[in-house]
């Protein structure tokens, strides 16, 4: 089932995806490129608050065993530390933003996983 997501920007603009795109752009998480993705996917991330000012945000995906798994990271300037986000069912990071932009404002690099 294809569903269809009309958004609001901030400037109050409306914006329009539909959720098969955004998963048909989802790269294979690989650290070691910069992070650039196509409109898609930034509208996902403005979407849900994950376009951080000043902070790298990869998304992708790797596997783990027999599973596809999801997952975002996002690397501050002069990170202290790390800490890895795993969410409830039915949930996704896109609903953990508050938590990962504290994270992010005490200087930690996040790792936020889609299971």
């Amino acid at each position: 089932m294809l569903w269809a997501i009309t958004l609001t920007s901030a400037g109050g603009l409306p914006m329009t995806f539909d959720t098969a795109s955004v998963k048909q752009n989802i790269p294979l998480l690989d650290l070691a490129k910069d992070p650039l993705y196509e409109k898609p996917l930034q509208d996902y991330f403005s979407y849900y608050g994950l376009d951080f000012p000043g902070v790298k945000h990869w998304v992708g995906l790797f596997n783990s065993d027999h599973y596809t798994i999801a997952g975002h990271v996002f690397l501050p300037s002069g990170p202290r530390g790390t800490v890895v986000i795993l969410h409830g069912y039915l949930d996704h990071a896109g609903l953990e933003k508050n938590l990962i932009r504290l994270c992010l404002d005490s200087q930690y690099c996040v790792a936020a996983l889609d299971l």
